[in-house]
């Protein structure tokens, strides 16, 4: 068929292409016989000339160091050049983000006409920067942050940022760097070094804690593998009238085994992401799997766990800015050793981005992940549905209808899908130009005794 036989054409095309034969001509000639039935084809070839990467000259960087662009565009010289390799240059220079323009040409031939050196002239773009806001949300109350980075320091391409957030319910100090290593490869990568301080006010518990991160990660596309070494220190402060069961604490230990704690962990990420937008997504899907280690280091570490999360989230356009958007979340713990799990570590479920029908940490089982008072104290086994249908109401106004189901249970061995809760509800989405701000409100069909017959949220961002 002909169509197939130019398709075979142009994969030959495109291969000499990419071996550095941009002027490479294929053609074919076909010798039918006399039925018709059967045909030879012979594929005919030109070379011409082949293209080889010479020297790399940059062109334009005020702060930035040469060798610092070099090491990114990633250009080794001799390698075949082809107009697909010169696009992959410039990606690989604006992913940098401090560049505003980036242009990758030829140079003029010289002596060596397979040789030709690759240009690339760039735009510094602004690299520092201070945010700033206020504002309120039905979780944390009244709240402000306050931020500064720099995208280039010493011309290096390091990344420097500092974060102060503080709200009636959190406070969190952070201080970031960031380096991008592996930079011309097919899968570049970013290590980061972190610094932290929060406070948070949960509704069972206080939690104070500190600590460090060390984040290897390679990317590629919207693909991104991680490796995170965390040290944290923890000190958690019950509510009042929160009451620890016996099975939360193994014999000869007190709760103060589960309030200050000391963990060390190796923590690798996946993360498949196909959607089309971060902040407003339309289309596609995200995965994403992490697998937490703690591990026991004399003098640093107490907690000795396997934590497991994975979160499927998919996006279906159905016309007329209609989207149905779903996600499932499943979580395990595992303890390795014969000390609890601290409440820090477990998991809770419930408001604005978990279960919209249950106030925050607030979904659980009584009597196992709900005290005997009905607050929560967590649980080793997780899982969550969640469901929107979200349409457009006029302008940059619209509405979602969305059913949650999950629950909280003290093993993941324990977990029955007969026993999520579910809710439904209805709410209003303002898009702007940096995220969704949302109104929303749930009812309880699985509601329990003492419990509130629906939540109200106001928040930012995606619930998933």
């Amino acid at each position: 068929h002909r169509l197939l036989l130019e398709e075979t054409l142009d994969r030959l095309r495109l291969r000499y292409e990419r071996r550095g034969f941009a002027e490479a001509r294929v053609s074919a000639v076909t010798d039918w016989n006399e039925e018709r039935t059967l045909v030879d084809v012979e594929i005919r070839v030109m070379e011409g000339p082949r293209r080889r990467a010479g020297h790399l000259i940059v062109r334009g960087n005020e702060d930035t160091e040469s060798d610092v662009i070099r090491a990114a565009a990633g250009l080794v010289s001799g390698e075949p050049l082809s107009r697909e390799r010169l696009l992959e240059l410039q990606r690989n220079l604006y992913r940098l983000g401090i560049f505003f323009r980036v242009e990758v040409d030829l140079a003029p031939p010289g002596d060596d006409p397979e040789h030709r050196d690759v240009i690339v002239r760039v735009v510094e773009g602004k690299t520092q920067r201070l945010s700033y806001g206020v504002g309120w949300d039905t979780e944390e109350g009244f709240g402000g942050l306050i931020g500064y980075s720099h995208a280039n320091v010493a011309g290096r391409a390091v990344r420097f940022q500092l974060d102060l957030r503080h709200s009636e319910k959190t406070e969190r100090y952070r201080l970031l760097l960031s380096r991008p290593y592996n930079r011309g490869g097919r899968w570049p990568g970013t290590a980061s070094a972190l610094l932290f301080q929060e406070e948070d006010d949960r509704p069972s518990f206080s939690l104070e804690q500190q600590g460090a991160q060390l984040e290897l990660a390679r990317t590629r596309r919207q693909n991104r593998l991680s490796l995170f070494f965390d040290y944290r220190q923890n000190d958690l402060t019950l509510a009042p009238d929160v009451v620890l069961e016996d099975a939360d604490l193994p014999p000869g230990q007190t709760g103060r085994d589960l309030m200050d704690i000391q963990i060390f962990s190796v923590i690798p990420r996946v993360v498949w992401d196909r959607r089309d937008d971060p902040l407003e997504p339309r289309r596609g899907n995200q995965l994403t799997l992490q697998l937490q280690y703690a591990l026991p280091v004399e003098e640093i570490s107490t907690e000795n766990f396997l934590k497991l999360f994975g979160q499927w989230v998919q996006y279906v356009p159905l016309g007329g800015d209609q989207i149905l958007a779903g996600s499932f979340r499943v979580g395990g713990i595992e303890p390795l050793g014969s000390a609890p799990v601290s409440l820090a570590e477990r998991f809770f479920a419930g408001g604005r981005t978990s279960h919209r029908a249950y106030g925050r940490d607030e979904l659980g089982i009584p009597g196992e992940t709900l005290d005997e008072n009905g607050r929560p104290v967590g649980g080793r086994g997780l899982l969550l549905v969640n469901l929107d249908y979200r349409f457009p109401v006029v302008g940059n106004l619209g509405g979602t209808l969305f059913a949650d189901g999950g629950n909280v249970w003290r093993s993941y061995r324990d977990a029955n899908p007969r026993e999520m809760k579910w809710g439904l509800g209805i709410g209003l989405r303002y898009r702007s130009p940096i995220g969704p701000l949302r109104l929303e409100w749930g009812w309880k069909l699985d509601r329990e005794i003492g419990e509130s017959p629906s939540e109200i949220f106001v928040s930012f961002g995606n619930a998933f």
